[in-house]
């Protein structure tokens, strides 16, 4: 079968390193916030950031083989877009049923 070009961005090892650092401290956050609808809305966010991490671990960049128009990407940015949508629909509904705890001092 014939395939189209993989488009790659190219990432350093500081870059990786990074997102390893941010998809733990995201995590963590997810886990002490204890909302499972915030929870479930992040999951592909750090299932797509921890792909595109494994990518670079396997290749020298994150291959992105999907192109439309002149945007290439993978299924793991799909992903996390879709995770950061559903998450700014969660935040929002545990905002507004958790409005009295917005005004708690920190």
């Amino acid at each position: 079968a014939a395939t189209g070009p993989v488009f790659v961005h190219e990432r350093s090892a500081f870059y990786a390193f990074g997102i390893v650092l941010v998809c733990l401290a995201w995590a963590g956050g997810i886990v002490l916030l204890g909302s499972p609808s915030i929870a479930l809305a992040a999951g592909p966010v750090v299932g797509g950031a921890v792909g595109n991490g494994l990518s670079l671990a396997i290749w020298p960049g994150v291959p992105n083989p999907i192109l439309v128009s002149s945007i290439a990407f993978n299924i793991a940015d799909v992903a996390v877009a879709v995770g950061l949508a559903l998450l700014l629909l969660t935040t929002v509904a545990f905002g507004v049923r958790n409005r009295a705890r917005l005004f708690e001092p920190i």
